[in-house]
């Protein structure tokens, strides 16, 4: 990806004609009045900083030619030179830093819905500011995405579409971004289109009159629809204060190992049924202690049930779905055809 270098201050305007200019911090600007140098007239400057609204100009130095050294964003506004009194010339300087290297991450909460790329920035960008990304599917040409920037967020956010039977390819994204003061580029990813949100609702409780378990439950994130795509899920913990956790692939969990009386920290995360893209970020960290007959000590303790009751293949699940005894990894696909 080619980005646009730092841009330089072009002539002053011609007399009597206003202009904007555009230039770098740092750099150093001559402005000169007249082509020619005048003789026995004395030419003064004025400037009046960005914003001002018309307000009290700041004289400056006076002589043909102002030098202006090491320009900073303060050292923006409207320039203008007298001669005699009358108005010959004005110019609006705009001081600009280059713009941030864009740092893109890119996401796709579930198979239905669009890639994201975005990336944060640190301050506002100026007016003029163009971000652009540049997107290549392994079986498609690259083509260019224009990004839009969002103020409250503080981030640019580019929407990218996905062609059909893309949805298991990685993506390729350029970025660059362009101001008055420059141009900068971020590096090529190469990104993994899915990557759903973290499961939500995840609850830890002690079973009654049962020492060494505890039972897991959880919700689809809310970003993601049963109704058509399903998940499976990864479940870890762990007894504190152990660093370890124990990892299980499973469509709900009794855990059944507890250590007796201690707290256990239990997480979960999603990934799309047939393993296509990413792995969700771990849930939130929730706590648990097995059931102990004393009371006030293991959390929310619920009936001790027998075997999970089986599900029938052609059960759609509902948005917000409990996992125990709901197994998306034993439905039929077939069913949703």
């Amino acid at each position: 990806v080619l980005c646009i270098g730092c841009w330089v201050l072009g002539a002053f305007p011609a007399a009597g004609t206003d202009g904007n200019r555009q230039v770098c911090a740092g750099s150093n600007v001559t402005l000169t009045c007249r082509d020619e140098g005048l003789a026995n007239v004395t030419v003064s400057w004025q400037m009046e900083e960005r914003g001002a609204g018309g307000g009290p100009s700041r004289r400056l130095v006076e002589g043909n030619a102002l030098l202006l050294r090491r320009l900073r964003y303060e050292d923006s506004g409207r320039y203008s030179c007298y001669v005699g009194g009358r108005l010959l010339r004005s110019l609006r300087l705009l001081v600009e830093e280059p713009p941030e290297t864009p740092r893109v991450s890119c996401y796709r909460r579930s198979p239905d819905k669009d890639v994201l790329c975005e990336w944060p920035l640190r301050v506002k960008p100026s007016p003029g500011t163009r971000a652009m990304l540049w997107v290549k599917f392994t079986a498609e040409n690259a083509t260019e995405q224009r990004c839009r920037y969002f103020s409250k967020a503080r981030k640019f956010v580019c929407r990218v579409k996905v062609p059909p039977g893309a949805d298991t390819e990685s993506l390729v994204v350029s970025t660059c971004v362009n101001n008055g003061a420059g141009g900068s580029a971020g590096e090529d990813r190469i990104i993994t289109l899915m990557k759903p949100d973290p499961p939500i609702n995840v609850t830890v409780q002690a079973l009654e009159k049962a020492p060494q378990r505890l039972r897991v439950n959880w919700s689809y994130p809310s970003s993601w629809d049963p109704r058509f795509y399903w998940l499976r899920f990864q479940v870890r913990y762990r007894p504190e204060p152990a660093q370890t956790f124990t990892e299980v692939m499973t469509p709900w969990l009794d855990i059944r190992d507890a250590l007796r009386g201690t707290r256990h920290v239990v997480q979960v995360r999603a990934q799309e049924e047939f393993g296509h893209g990413a792995w969700s970020e771990w849930s939130r960290e929730v706590v648990g202690t097995p059931w102990t007959g004393r009371k006030g000590v293991g959390g929310n303790v619920v009936p001790r049930l027998g075997a999970q009751p089986k599900v029938p293949q052609t059960h759609t699940p509902p948005p917000t779905l409990q996992t125990p005894g709901i197994s998306p990894l034993k439905w039929d696909p077939s069913a949703r055809r």
